[in-house]
């Protein structure tokens, strides 16, 4: 949904780091209408374009039992679930891809 890497940062800058009212306020600027090719020109596009972003399996993480064994920190176990992975690559082979 964005037209390249650049416009992604900046609406996941403006989405991470600001509301709503402020998203608006930036987007009105006389600079950023004139100078950006960004395709989107209010904080409702820049949420439509987040929600049309494609999500994968979800990830899950577990915390490692280690009774019996002192350890300096906790072991944690992040794992996608792998009928959920294998259905995700079918589904969509091509942003499966490896680079």
């Amino acid at each position: 949904p964005f037209i390249d890497t650049d416009e992604w940062e900046l609406g996941k800058f403006l989405y991470t780091h600001h509301m709503q009212t402020e998203i608006n306020t930036f987007l009105k600027l006389h600079w950023v209408k004139s100078k950006s090719q960004i395709s989107f020109s209010s904080a409702q596009e820049l949420l439509s374009h987040i929600d049309s972003i494609p999500t994968g399996p979800m990830w899950h993480c577990t915390k490692i039992d280690t009774t019996g064994y002192i350890m300096k920190d906790p072991i944690y176990l992040f794992w996608c679930n792998a009928l959920e992975v294998t259905q995700e690559i079918f589904r969509n082979p091509g942003r499966s891809a490896t680079k």
